[in-house]
């Protein structure tokens, strides 16, 4: 658990793979910018006064993905933001 008291990180190994998810219940991420948010250069809140280039996002699912995991995230008002990363634990190459 993280010092913020509004966000968390659980971690869960389940089966043959390992679910991590992120939380954060400051804020959410707009429904018309959710389907985009892993794509290049996409920030989700461009009136926000924040530095960066968009990649944070489409360079951790790329890595994920490379891996053969999977991120995924959900986002309401009422309930923050969630992250969701799940990571087989072994995949054997044929």
């Amino acid at each position: 658990v993280l010092g913020v008291s509004s966000e968390r990180v659980v971690g869960a190994k389940c089966k043959a793979e390992i679910k991590i998810e992120i939380y954060n219940s400051d804020g959410c991420i707009g429904s018309e910018d959710l389907p985009y948010i892993f794509e290049k250069y996409r920030r989700a809140d461009k009136s926000k006064k924040v530095s960066g280039t968009g990649l944070g996002l489409y360079i951790a699912k790329s890595i994920i993905n490379l891996h053969y995991g999977n991120l995924t995230v959900v986002s309401s008002a009422e309930e923050g933001t969630t992250f969701t990363i799940t990571m087989p634990l072994s995949k054997e190459i044929s």
